[in-house]
């Protein structure tokens, strides 16, 4: 099967040509976790409009200059500045109308809106006394922060949480949503459970490897992400 999927993913994403988005390159770890939440289950225009609103109203940097390597902490703003920021209003929804324009919630059967979930997100990394991109590796595999992580409406799955340790610069991790299940149903022709797309992708990557040897997994999941959103506008038409 990983031989089946390299050669669908040699002959139809552009890897010789495969870099990252911007988003990957933020200059500050609260960004990412704006991006991680509100990414989910939406249009990625409107989580990139989250971001760029909230780094207008607070006047912010977004992105680092110097991509190949982490921001100086001098540079960057505080997960504890977030909070603060967070913290000076009453209501939730003040956050999202106000700060965000963006009142969508973590699900439509009792969720909490995403405002809520990125400020619970950041108080969780405080916990564990992350600030900035520097202190991402004492959470990074880390069991009880990834428990605390997941047990906020709407993050109980872990999406959110791997999507944002690749924000963070983790190259070898994917977002397993439906972009890339869908992807992988593609070509195996059958149901794909929420484990099993990092463990194909990875023997995949191997593969494709010995022609592309500087192709990551995070630039693979993000050429396949590309890849898909050229695909849904025909998947509608012909099964919606």
């Amino acid at each position: 099967m990983p031989e089946r999927i390299a050669e669908y993913c040699k002959n139809n994403l552009s890897l010789q040509d495969a870099k990252l988005g911007e988003e990957y390159f933020y200059l500050s770890l609260p960004f990412c976790i704006i991006d991680a939440v509100y990414s989910l289950a939406a249009r990625y225009s409107s989580t990139r409009n989250v971001v760029i609103r909230f780094c207008n109203i607070e006047g912010l940097q977004r992105l680092k200059l110097v991509r190949s390597s982490y921001p100086e902490i001098s540079d960057q703003y505080s997960v504890k500045q977030f909070d603060d920021a967070l913290s000076r209003y009453d209501d939730y929804g003040k956050i999202a109308s106000g700060l965000f324009n963006n009142r969508q919630r973590t699900s439509t059967r009792n969720g909490i809106l995403k405002a809520e979930a990125v400020h619970r997100f950041a108080q969780v990394l405080l916990r564990h006394n992350v600030n900035y991109f520097q202190d991402i590796q004492k959470v990074f595999q880390n069991h009880h922060f990834e428990s605390d992580i997941c047990s906020i409406p709407g993050q109980t799955h872990g999406t959110s949480l791997t999507y944002f340790f690749m924000l963070s610069g983790e190259e070898n991790l994917i977002k397993p949503d439906r972009m890339v299940v869908r992807f992988l149903q593609r070509i195996v022709d059958k149901q794909i459970s929420v484990q099993s797309p990092h463990e194909w992708l990875s023997k995949a990557l191997l593969i494709l490897n010995e022609i592309y040897p500087t192709l990551t997994l995070r630039q693979l999941d993000h050429e396949i992400w590309k890849y898909e959103q050229s695909w849904r506008p025909i998947k509608y038409r012909c099964f919606g």
